[in-house]
């Protein structure tokens, strides 16, 4: 990992901590989800299926949003 943040920050001329920081910035919306999910789940066992479903779905859902935001992004650079 190491290796990959240097690299990053050699080829961008970001300091590694900025790279780092940025990184989990933007997990934090998966994070809240993530305790959302685990909070249900601990509150109501008998629906954890159906609630890990729902927390499954609404992260694909996601990613794929972000995907196409990047198809997106990386077209008008052209």
């Amino acid at each position: 990992m190491e290796e990959v943040l240097d690299k990053i920050s050699d080829l961008t001329g970001q300091p590694k901590t900025k790279i780092i920081l940025e990184m989990l910035e933007q997990y934090v919306p998966v994070l809240e989800q993530t305790i959302e999910a685990l909070e249900q789940i601990r509150d109501n066992k008998e629906n954890a299926l159906s609630i890990v479903q729902k927390f499954a779905g609404d992260l694909l859902l996601d990613g794929n949003q972000k995907l196409g935001q990047i198809a997106t992004e990386v077209k008008n650079l052209k």
